[in-house]
């Protein structure tokens, strides 16, 4: 038992309870000091002072280097086992060959941490092994739920450099290019195997276009490693969705108003012949 739990639970003994347990010279003197406290409490007779000394300004705190990409980069939720699947691009390897799908991850490990309460030692209390694997099944030793003490704390930090990628190319497939088949192309059925892998493709090819290197070796500083931060740069979404995207497509005979542009060719492109046919030059 910590030493205040200790001393707190002796002020709450008084009178009450005989047998309570005997403290030391020091300890006795910090019970009398919050005896008086709780007292003064009691009759309203205490004033709180708060005062506020600044060691630094925040300009001094300034990084110079600082970019608003760094704000975005820091926002990013990600676990670090994560993979893509053929058709599956959402799960995580829990143990070694097993993949579990992230959704279900992450509500074990809302569950791991949604009891309350600490316990004697001051350790936050959690749910039982045998609870656990009752609510989800591939929760099975202590391996495991090791494994969600570090997602529950690492969930919210930068992965490495590759996963931010994935990510981020993720982001941009599932933001842009389906938002924008929902709303203009409804028979279009993203949702399949087939025409998933085709656009995770598809957008990995526009990623991986030399145009964004600075943008990709930008993804190392992002990610802590110590390396030389790149001059300025261009974002995928600046150079595939730039102003005045939304024109003729470049394809011959064509009406359709284009949505992006290719890094590889610089044309612009509809929906159709950029997804749907696969442009890939």
């Amino acid at each position: 038992m910590s030493k205040f739990r200790r001393i707190l639970t002796y002020i709450l003994d008084l009178g009450v309870n005989p047998k309570r347990q005997p403290l030391d010279e020091e300890d006795l003197k910090l019970a009398a000091y919050l005896i008086d406290l709780g007292e003064s409490i009691d009759k309203g007779d205490f004033d709180i002072e708060m005062e506020q000394h600044l060691s630094n300004f925040e300009d001094d705190l300034q990084d110079l280097s600082w970019t608003p990409e760094d704000d975005e980069c820091h926002k990013i939720q990600m676990y670090p086992d994560v993979v893509h699947l053929p058709g599956n691009p959402n799960m995580i390897q829990f143990a070694n060959g097993e993949f579990v799908e992230l959704d279900k991850v992450k509500e074990a490990v809302v569950y791991f941490g949604s009891k309350t309460g600490l316990k004697n030692n001051g350790s936050k209390v959690r749910p039982s092994l045998e609870q656990v694997h009752t609510k989800f099944r591939f929760i099975r030793n202590r391996n495991h739920m090791d494994k969600l003490r570090e997602y529950e704390t690492l969930g919210s930090t930068k992965a490495n450099r590759k996963s931010n990628l994935e990510f981020i190319s993720m982001e941009l497939e599932k933001e842009t290019l389906t938002n924008y088949a929902q709303l203009t192309n409804s028979n279009y059925k993203f949702q399949t195997r087939d025409e998933t892998l085709k656009l995770l493709s598809l957008v990995w090819r526009q990623l991986c276009s030399p145009k964004l290197e600075k943008w990709a070796r930008y993804a190392w500083v992002a990610a802590g490693y110590d390396v030389p931060r790149p001059a300025s740069f261009e974002t995928p979404a600046q150079l595939l969705f730039p102003r005045g995207v939304a024109g003729d497509c470049t394809m011959h005979g064509c009406s359709s108003t284009s949505f992006v542009k290719c890094l590889y060719c610089e044309k612009l492109f509809c929906f159709e012949h950029f997804v749907i046919d696969h442009h890939n030059c």
